[in-house]
């Protein structure tokens, strides 16, 4: 799904997750949002972010 900041892609979607795979263009930023109804887990993989 693509966006202004990047886009994602749904991994694996089960009952109880949701593991997605997301790309930001460089000078990008996420919206900033908070869920209430659920938990959020994030793992970075890969950066370039320092340069």
């Amino acid at each position: 799904m693509y966006r202004p900041w990047g886009h994602y892609q749904d991994v694996d979607i089960s009952e109880r997750y949701r593991v997605k795979r997301i790309v930001v263009k460089q000078g990008s930023k996420l919206p900033l949002q908070k869920h209430f109804h659920r938990s959020e887990h994030w793992v970075v993989i890969e950066t370039d972010g320092n340069k």
